[in-house]
């Protein structure tokens, strides 16, 4: 897969000579001189990477990559790299305080440019897959039999084959924590370990959660059969995760909840 990167260099000596290097690795180099125009290309374009040239005019490279950090675009995570002519690290060190990822003193020799580069990107690319990984524990369908069930741990929603269900917080908080493991087998213990659970027979209380969770289900759909009981084990979720919403989540016109109930408060 091809990379792009920026690079902002007064006098452009640095990306002319390493622009044909870079191109055997599959990296495409975008230069300019001017900081402002930089930052107008980073809003026009996505790039994988910024590397910022401190010379004679420094602040405003620093300024340029606090810019960056401080601000709400797209690209306000972007791996950058600062090179210096200067033997003082002051500048480098400043930048590393504003947000820069990487630092090198000129001259640098190419390769070891070219592996920095490589690095600070695969690095971030490693960290926008957890962040997707993360985001995707928070969005969670299942398929349990015939029939679906989605929860939305952001908005503290879920729904039956886009039926609203009316959990309180707790029954919700177990029953999102035992679909993280569809089939996965929860001790009292480790569910209790997980949730505030208030009373004094923790273990009775766990169950009763289980019994009010069926109840409820059972009320929208008397066929499912959501959570299965493993004697002197605990408890595990029915179903298997799927990939894709079906269709009937897919909200009707008027419909202010989109098909979802709020979570209530614990009684």
């Amino acid at each position: 897969m091809t990379m792009k990167i920026l690079i902002i260099d007064e006098d452009k000596a640095l990306s002319n000579s390493i622009k044909p290097v870079l191109m055997r690795y599959n990296i495409r180099l975008d230069a300019t001189a001017c900081s402002t125009l930089g930052y107008k290309l980073l809003t026009q374009h996505t790039y994988n990477l910024l590397l910022i040239v401190l010379d004679s005019a420094a602040g405003i490279g620093l300024n340029l990559c606090q810019k960056i950090r401080t601000s709400t675009t797209h690209f306000k995570n972007i791996p950058i790299i600062l090179l210096s002519s200067e033997k003082d690290l002051t500048d480098l060190i400043v930048g590393l305080e504003m947000g820069a990822d990487d630092y090198l003193c000129k001259p640098v020799e190419q390769r070891e440019l070219v592996a920095r580069i490589r690095a600070a990107i695969r690095r971030s690319q490693d960290k926008a897959s957890e962040q997707k990984i993360e985001l995707g524990q928070q969005k969670i369908q299942l398929k349990i039999g015939h029939e679906f069930l989605f929860i939305d741990r952001v908005e503290a929603k879920l729904s039956l084959d886009a039926k609203p269900v009316k959990l309180t917080a707790m029954e919700f908080d177990l029953l999102a924590l035992l679909a993280n493991s569809p089939g996965a087998v929860y001790s009292r213990d480790e569910i209790i370990d997980s949730l505030v659970v208030q009373g004094g027979d923790f273990s009775r209380n766990i169950d009763a959660l289980v019994y009010r969770i069926r109840k409820k289900f059972q009320q929208v759909s008397s066929k499912i059969n959501l959570i299965r009981t493993v004697r002197s084990k605990g408890y595990s979720l029915v179903g298997k995760r799927i990939v894709s919403p079906p269709n009937f989540y897919l909200l009707k016109p008027g419909n202010e909840n989109n098909g979802f109930i709020d979570k209530c408060t614990e009684n």
